[in-house]
């Protein structure tokens, strides 16, 4: 095996293309796989409009990143616009006809955040960045690195405002379907979920409880709140209940 082209030089010019177009298109997949995640139960997107405009998207990143804009306001707009840039990039640079270009109202929003940008990202120069945008020419190594960085800190402020507005009461019910439903190894419309159930919440009343933590615990709840990150409480008083219940009771409560 060998490697013998006629000019070196273009040669590692492209493969270097190839290089920074990949790493485009995997931090726009680590954008899009979150929002699906997050789509998955127990859903961190609860908003039922916001659902069916990320449904509408298909598999359109950048419209899903639009629905997420238009429903969470107080998002970081240097970031979605970046983020908006990404996806614009990829998508110019992977498909001949793609239609979902930079809007006006990102672009002038990098523009006009051109000094926090040179903050955030070690230097980076949006000015610079959009015309190479406009001039289709392939992303520099620090403004690939800057959309990656961009995409990292979008994520975390948008699970942020995500857990800002999640009810913990419909969370732990789809917590404790989906972890039941893996136990059962089996499709929800058999009874394999229901004698799952029963083995935790059929239990003796003095020893239900101790399994039914044990099965919370296993699933991820903790006694304590993490002091750092996102992180949902649960009443108190919804605990007690979920303790208390014999099977079904519990699946009543599943369906409420």
């Amino acid at each position: 095996m060998a490697w013998s082209p006629k000019s070196p030089e273009i040669s590692a010019r492209r493969a270097r293309r190839l290089v920074l177009d990949m790493a485009l298109i995997r931090a726009v997949d680590g954008v899009d796989v979150y929002l699906r995640c997050a789509m998955r139960k127990p859903t961190l997107i609860q908003d039922q409009a916001l659902r069916s405009e990320i449904d509408r998207a298909n598999r359109s990143v950048f419209k899903k990143i639009v629905a997420v804009e238009n429903a969470i306001p107080d998002l970081d707009p240097l970031l979605i616009a970046m983020v908006a840039a990404l996806v614009s990039w990829r998508n110019e640079s992977a498909h001949v006809e793609a239609d979902d270009g930079l809007s006006e109202r990102h672009r002038a929003i990098l523009e006009e955040g051109n000094a926090d940008i040179a903050s955030k990202f070690r230097g980076l120069d949006s000015n610079v960045m959009l015309r190479s945008y406009d001039a289709e020419s392939p992303p520099t190594f620090k403004e690939v690195a800057s959309f990656i960085n961009a995409s990292h800190h979008f994520i975390q402020d948008l699970e942020d405002q995500l857990f800002a507005r999640i009810d913990p009461e419909i969370f732990l019910k789809q917590l404790v379907g989906v972890a039941l439903q893996r136990r059962a190894d089996g499709p929800s419309e058999g009874n394999g979920r229901s004698s799952k159930a029963a083995e935790i919440w059929g239990r003796a009343e003095d020893d239900r409880p101790r399994y039914v933590r044990s099965f919370l615990q296993h699933n991820g709840l903790t006694l304590e709140r993490a002091k750092s990150g996102p992180s949902l409480k649960f009443k108190e008083e919804t605990i007690k209940r979920l303790l208390s219940f014999n099977p079904k009771e519990l699946g009543i409560w599943l369906q409420e």
